[in-house]
């Protein structure tokens, strides 16, 4: 069967071919600083980049949009000190006003997601193994968050201006970087349906 998911994608990733390139007509490639390809990582062994606690990948190119969207990844995260672990986020610092980030609290496994100049926390559990994480963003409204195609939950949002670059696997003065393995990163710039979201679970699990 030919997988079209990706089709509208603005923002495609899948760190399967040991390159951070940007699988859409955008070419938003990425800069890899410190992660290491590893391919036979990922949910189903088809590659993944590991992440040491002090590496990371930027997009310097691509900005996520100020509008509806929707994010995907795939994260194995094995961080075990009690620290803030930014999985995905821009390149500003925390509580400025066009932060976008979402990010593991480590001292509770809860996820945090940050838009704006707030952030708030979803409680959920994870850790160790690969998980499949969505978030759709309905601007301005509500961020919904999905782990392994189950809603989790939401978090009221504002109307921020994301006007800087994306970086993985943590960006911050003060660290917020991973231990862990990411793979098959995609943005959308509308929200996704839940039989996208299980599609897009189902594409690297069969």
């Amino acid at each position: 069967m030919v997988i079209d998911i990706f089709k509208n994608a603005i923002g495609h990733w899948s760190f399967t071919n040991g390159t951070a390139t940007d699988e859409t007509e955008n070419n938003n490639d990425g800069n890899i600083n410190g992660a290491t390809f590893l391919q036979n990582g990922g949910p189903d062994n088809k590659g993944s980049f590991v992440f040491n606690g002090s590496s990371s990948i930027e997009m310097p190119n691509f900005s996520f949009p100020s509008s509806n969207f929707c994010l995907s990844f795939w994260l194995k995260d094995d961080s075990t000190t009690e620290d803030h672990r930014r999985w995905i986020g821009n390149s500003v610092d925390a509580f400025d006003n066009n932060l976008f980030i979402i990010r593991e609290n480590n001292n509770n496994n809860n996820v945090e997601i940050g838009i704006g100049d707030k952030v708030s926390e979803i409680p959920t559990t994870f850790k160790g193994s690969w998980t499949h994480f969505v978030l759709n963003v309905d601007y301005g409204n509500i961020a919904t968050l999905y782990i392994n195609k189950q809603e989790i939950g939401s978090i009221n949002i504002s109307s921020p201006n994301f006007d800087s670059s994306m970086f993985i696997g943590g960006y911050y003065q003060d660290g917020e970087y991973v231990v862990g393995e990411f793979t098959e990163i995609v943005v959308y710039d509308k929200l996704l349906s839940q039989s996208d979201i299980d599609n897009l679970y189902n594409y690297r699990i069969n």
